[in-house]
């Protein structure tokens, strides 16, 4: 049993290799290009094979669901054959639905007939002929009388079709159901999907840390404002709001300890760095006050009234967004709204359109 667990244990491993080999595609690269600012290359690129791996079974499990279904289909797909469906019910009726293809001269109709097979003796109720049009073809006369005259037939053990009516030929045969083959029509498509869109996740929880980032460059603002009026130049400011926060897991904190870990290996200014970093983000807020910092990181009384200005002016785009945000929210929430809304006018007109 041991062996078998190894040799299995190869296989998946060999597999997820092979999988992970796939991902040769300019796009897979973006996210690494992308986010390298606010995570490891190694961190993404640990997450992508991960993403390629779980879109890999998932694909796999999609295909197989529908090989499943398939072969299900196929196998039970088989009903009742047209005799079977002739032979008449011992209580009540039952309904069947055949296709019958009229053919009159080098003229050929092919209609879906819906006929009741009545119990052998059952005396049908009788029902006023439909007149017929004197300007219809013979096909659409025989039509005209063919179903009416069918489920009212309960003669015999069994429903007995004509061949000929009026002229007019008919072939019965069963109506055709869609192929269970077209079930794999399916099953490519979803898989290529799922493949297609493996990174959407991993898109989403970046671009969320993204927000929570920018979200927090106004605390941070703020806080190195307080730092230089206490007397702190601009360096040991830095230095301090980040060794006062070495717990903190956020985004942006993040950011900041990386960009002090490459200052002091590359022997590098801190505000160069974080420019870097800030450039690469895309941020506007960011890339602003990174910019600042490298301007004016000599002139401590004049970069700490900017930083007061700075952050006065980040707090108020922070409330502008929140409400904007809010604003959308309210937009979401309008459409389940209307539907419990249209369900109570339903609810409440229902019985007046029932007694109508």
């Amino acid at each position: 049993m041991a062996p078998l667990k190894e040799k299995f244990k190869a296989l998946r491993e060999r597999v997820s290799s092979a999988l992970a080999g796939l991902t040769v595609l300019p796009a897979d690269r973006s996210i690494e290009k992308d986010y390298a600012w606010l995570r490891e290359g190694r961190e993404l690129a640990e997450g992508r094979k991960k993403a390629d791996r779980s879109a890999a079974l998932s694909s796999a499990a999609a295909f197989a669901a529908f090989i499943a279904i398939f072969a299900a289909s196929f196998f039970t797909s088989r009903g009742p054959s047209l005799d079977e469906l002739l032979v008449r019910p011992e209580e009540s009726s039952r309904r069947i639905v055949l296709e019958a293809e009229l053919s009159s001269g080098s003229r050929t109709e092919r209609e879906s007939l819906s006929i009741d097979v009545l119990p052998e003796g059952y005396v049908a109720p009788e029902r006023e002929d439909a007149p017929e049009d004197p300007d219809a073809s013979a096909i659409r006369s025989a039509l005209y009388r063919l179903q009416d005259m069918l489920s009212r037939d309960s003669s015999g053990e069994r429903l007995t079709l004509p061949r000929t009516l009026d002229g007019v030929r008919i072939d019965w045969t069963l109506p055709e159901s869609a192929p269970a083959w077209a079930l794999l029509a399916g099953a490519l498509p979803l898989s290529a999907l799922l493949w297609i869109f493996r990174y959407g996740a991993m898109r989403r929880e970046l671009e969320r840390e993204k927000r929570e980032a920018e979200d927090a460059i106004p605390a941070m603002v703020m806080e190195l404002s307080l730092l230089m009026d206490a007397g702190l130049v601009l360096g040991s400011a830095f230095e301090q709001l980040i060794e006062r926060r070495p717990g903190l897991d956020q985004p942006l904190d993040r950011l900041l300890r990386r960009c002090l870990n490459e200052s002091r290996m590359g022997n590098e200014p801190f505000v160069s760095v974080l420019y870097r970093y800030a450039a690469e983000s895309g941020i506007r807020d960011l890339v602003r006050f990174a910019g600042m910092m490298a301007e004016q990181q000599d002139r401590g009384s004049e970069l700490s009234a900017k930083l007061e200005r700075e952050r006065a002016r980040l707090w108020s785009a922070r409330l502008s967004s929140a409400r904007g945000r809010s604003k959308t929210a309210e937009t979401r929430l309008s459409f389940p709204l209307m539907l419990v809304l249209l369900s109570l006018v339903l609810i409440a007109a229902g019985p007046a359109m029932l007694d109508m």
